[in-house]
């Protein structure tokens, strides 16, 4: 498998020797909290030397992070 990154955009290519497979990693992909958007571009069999496999692409968008800002315990400059 291979990945690449643009901005938020992720770019995975790679090979799976099956639809139930394939299918598993992209459900996996779908419930990560780091990612969002999941789209399968392409799926095309293949045969080398008698043996099938899918190869895949798809892309990918980083999830937005929340980040909680940090409270002070004083109030309005008190010491």
């Amino acid at each position: 498998t291979e990945t690449s990154f643009s901005e938020n955009k992720i770019r995975i290519k790679g090979k799976a020797m099956s639809n139930n497979l394939l299918a598993d990693y992209i459900r996996n992909l779908k419930e990560s909290p780091y990612l969002t958007k999941i789209d399968l571009i392409s799926s095309t069999l293949r045969n080398v030397q008698n043996s099938e496999y899918l190869e895949f692409s798809m892309t990918a968008e980083l999830a937005p992070r929340h980040i909680t800002p940090l409270q002070s315990d004083t109030k309005g400059g008190e010491k």
